[in-house]
Parts: C-alpha cells; sequence; structure tokens
C-alpha cells in the first residue's frame, strides 16, 4: 500500500464526515431539535456498572480462606448476591435507556413494554440455551 492512498483515504474519509456532520446540523436546526443534558445522562449507565463490578471484585479478592462450613455457605451467599445484584443493576439500565429512547422517539407506552419484554425474553432464552449446550455465548 502506497502513502498516496492512505493519504488519499484519510482525505476523503474527513470529506463524508464533514459533509455528515453538515447535514446533521442543518437539520437539527432547521427541524428545531435541542436535547437536554438529562435526556443524554440516562444512556450513561456505564459507570454505574463498572462501580459495581470493581466492588464486587474487590470483595471477592479481599476474601480469606476459612474452612468452615457456615463459613463456606455464607460466602457462596454473598458472592451469589452480589452476582444478582449486577445482573439486575444491568436490566434495570437497559430498560432505562430503552424507555428514554422511546421517549426520545415518540413511541406509545406499548412499544416500552414490547421491547422490555423482548429484553427479558433474550436474555431467558440465552441462558437457556448456554445452559443447554453447555457453552458461554
Amino acid at each position: 500500500m502506497r502513502a498516496t492512498y492512505l493519504i488519499f483515504g484519510v482525505i476523503m474519509m474527513s470529506l463524508i464526515v464533514s459533509g455528515f456532520g453538515i447535514v446533521i446540523s442543518d437539520l437539527t436546526s432547521e427541524y428545531d431539535v435541542a436535547y437536554d443534558e438529562s435526556s443524554i445522562e440516562v444512556y450513561n449507565k456505564m459507570n454505574d456498572t463498572i462501580s459495581l463490578t470493581e466492588d464486587i471484585e474487590a470483595k471477592v479478592n479481599d476474601q480469606t480462606t476459612n474452612t468452615g462450613v457456615v463459613d463456606l455457605v455464607g460466602q457462596f451467599i454473598g458472592r451469589t448476591v452480589d452476582s444478582l445484584k449486577l445482573t439486575v443493576s444491568a436490566l434495570v439500565s437497559a430498560k432505562a435507556m430503552t424507555d428514554q429512547a422511546a421517549d426520545d422517539v415518540g413511541m406509545p407506552v406499548n412499544f416500552k413494554l414490547g421491547l422490555s419484554a423482548m429484553l427479558v425474553i433474550f436474555l431467558f432464552l440465552g441462558v437457556i440455551v448456554s445452559a443447554m449446550i453447555k457453552k458461554d455465548l
């Protein structure tokens, strides 16, 4: 590959991105579209999930090896509850983002319920299929 092809590709891509940005800017000014920060902040749920995951990781790394049966059962239950917290947090984040996306587009309530139902069904099917074939998807 010659350097001229690379430079030509970068220039063409820059022109396409600039043109796309100009079109979007014109559309938002023409149709009076304004986004406030509160609606965009709903989509930023990764920080919550990452902090919860880091807390669980710190708890797991700080575990000491106990030989008592009660200690082992307690650790098992604690880790199970932590993993359930992470799963519920991910589901709540996904539902909040789905609801906000439907509100931004102006979809009816039934559409939001349908998206939430599809999310739960796909999660359930993914768990069932993964358990049946005993392989991570």
